[in-house]
């Protein structure tokens, strides 16, 4: 039988927790070889394959699964780097800042067409107004162009925001058009109060010139049709799928003004958490609290955070993603997004609808100011 769990203040919390929130110049540069390892060996593995089909050697009904194994591989490693990059954001990747700056840019952010310090001066408004209907990125950005409201239906989730994500291109191109406008919108940013490493034209000037570099061995190369369709493809199909299965279940149908319950802690499938909540991904709610937090303290963090009583008995745990983990008390993360919200909570569901808004308006003005204008 395990021990009951110790009790601490939140002042030894702290002091225990300030020496994990030191990142080093040397334990990502590991993550950073086996991601690039792995995407060597998927790149390889397709373009023999490839080469075979193209030349006869392998029949079409062979290569394709092949070629689907590939593009879902390659979207799931793109769909890492952003949660290394994510690091990045938070100064956390390497201690040195440039080393940091220039490792975000180049190796991660880049390669998935995004900036390092152009993602970190939206990103950081999230932390600062967390769940906000109106001054959190995030839930603009989910919420535009099409709403998503929660609760929602399991049913209605798996088919909206994975048969559709996956089978009907115009839902992802959907999500990164508001992904694309939020990178380049001012609002929820907090720049101003940032110091950069170096300044956003240099930066600009770099990824073009990153990309020109590039597409020159392409097209010196000439292999054209592998770079659609195992970078680009998965760029615009399961990169943004796994991103938005991410985000939407990190906060959405959570408490809008609880520090603890509006964000998670997931315990899932190996294999999905590698897709959907890699490095550190799946101790939202540590990250949080904590958001300097290197991933790789994420889980030591996690386990002296819950010593504090007013943490353990209020956060969420989901134990599993589509359903409950066998022999666990659950929840999944779809029967927390399905979940009827507890009296006293103040959820955002996105934009009402405008016989929403009126009959809100009917019943009580105030209910209105809840939520921007659609």
């Amino acid at each position: 039988m395990s021990d009951p769990p110790r009790d601490a203040s939140w002042k030894a919390i702290h002091h225990r927790l300030v020496p994990l929130m030191r990142p080093d110049n040397r334990t990502n540069i590991g993550y950073l070889l086996k991601e690039y390892a792995l995407l060597g060996l998927v790149l390889t593995a397709c373009g023999l394959a490839h080469a075979r089909w193209s030349g006869g050697g392998l029949p079409g009904w062979a290569y394709l699964p092949i070629a689907a194994v590939g593009v879902f591989a390659v979207g799931a490693i793109q769909h890492r780097f952003s949660a290394l990059a994510h690091d990045a954001s938070h100064y956390a990747l390497f201690r040195n800042k440039l080393a940091n700056e220039l490792a975000g840019d180049l190796l991660l952010m880049f390669p998935i067409f995004g900036m390092t310090q152009r993602f970190r001066a939206t990103h950081l408004g999230h932390h600062q107004y967390l769940n906000d209907p109106e001054r959190d990125p995030d839930i603009a950005r989910l919420n535009d162009p099409v709403p998503h409201r929660f609760p929602m239906p399991k049913g209605e989730f798996v088919r909206r925001y994975v048969l559709a994500a996956a089978l009907w291109p115009p839902a992802t191109l959907r999500y990164l058009f508001g992904q694309a406008k939020g990178a380049n919108s001012s609002s929820g940013a907090v720049s101003g109060s940032l110091r950069n490493v170096y300044r956003f034209r240099l930066g600009r000037c770099l990824r073009g010139a990153y990309w020109l570099s590039v597409l020159t061995v392409v097209h010196a190369t000439g292999t054209w049709a592998l770079f659609f369709l195992y970078w680009v493809l998965p760029a615009l199909t399961i990169f943004p799928m796994l991103m938005q299965l991410r985000e939407i279940s990190h906060h959405s149908n959570a408490p809008g003004e609880d520090r603890v319950a509006g964000s998670r802690i997931f315990r899932v499938h190996p294999f999905w958490s590698a897709c959907v909540f890699p490095y550190g991904q799946d101790d939202h709610l540590t990250h949080h609290l904590f958001a300097m937090l290197p991933h790789y303290n994420m889980k030591a963090a996690n386990r002296i955070l819950l010593e504090d009583p007013r943490i353990r008995d209020r956060v969420v745990v989901c134990r599993g993603f589509f359903f409950r983990t066998l022999g666990t008390d659950g929840p999944s993360v779809l029967d927390v997004l399905a979940r009827r919200p507890e009296p006293g909570d103040l959820i955002w569901d996105g934009p009402p609808r405008r016989s929403d808004r009126a009959e809100a308006e009917a019943e009580a003005p105030e209910a209105a100011t809840l939520a921007p204008a659609s």
